[in-house]
């Protein structure tokens, strides 16, 4: 009987006790901050990646361009929101690799207060000078660099 007692105890308990549900995420509208103005390759794909996610879940995704401050404004708003992740962030390597290596004092810690995610893309770039330049080349323009430089 007191087996029988203990059950019905344990039962009651347990049914006594509100139940918590996981929700799917994203759970509500999530917002991409990107470090450069609209219009650029940083832009489209935040803008890719954002109607990707709405189709996959059905939550509309607010893109917010923060240009300024070498992608600083945007990583700091980042950096700052809320840990629900409800905000990404969409930035180029310059805002994370290189700002700290040259700016003494950065309102965020990129290593600290960031979390890679993965990368969405990359993007060739080049090279270019006036056409007037006297170099054809990356090498003629790094002789004509050091020339210059050592003048």
């Amino acid at each position: 009987m007191n087996l029988i007692r203990a059950l019905a105890i344990l039962i009651l308990a347990a049914l006594a006790v509100p139940t918590a549900f996981a929700q799917t995420y994203p759970s509500k509208p999530l917002k991409i901050i990107v470090s450069t103005s609209a219009g650029g390759v940083t832009d489209l794909a935040a803008r890719i990646l954002g109607a990707h996610i709405t189709a996959r879940t059905g939550q509309p995704v607010v893109i917010d361009n923060r240009p300024g401050a070498s992608g600083n404004i945007a990583m700091d708003a980042v950096a700052k929101a809320a840990p629900d992740g409800a905000t990404l962030g969409v930035a180029n390597t310059g805002n994370i690799v290189i700002n700290p290596a040259l700016m003494r004092h950065m309102p965020y810690d990129p290593l600290a207060d960031l979390v890679p995610v993965g990368p969405i893309g990359t993007v060739p770039l080049f090279l270019v000078a006036n056409s007037n330049l006297p170099a054809a080349t990356l090498a003629d323009f790094i002789r004509y660099a050091r020339r210059i430089l050592t003048r």
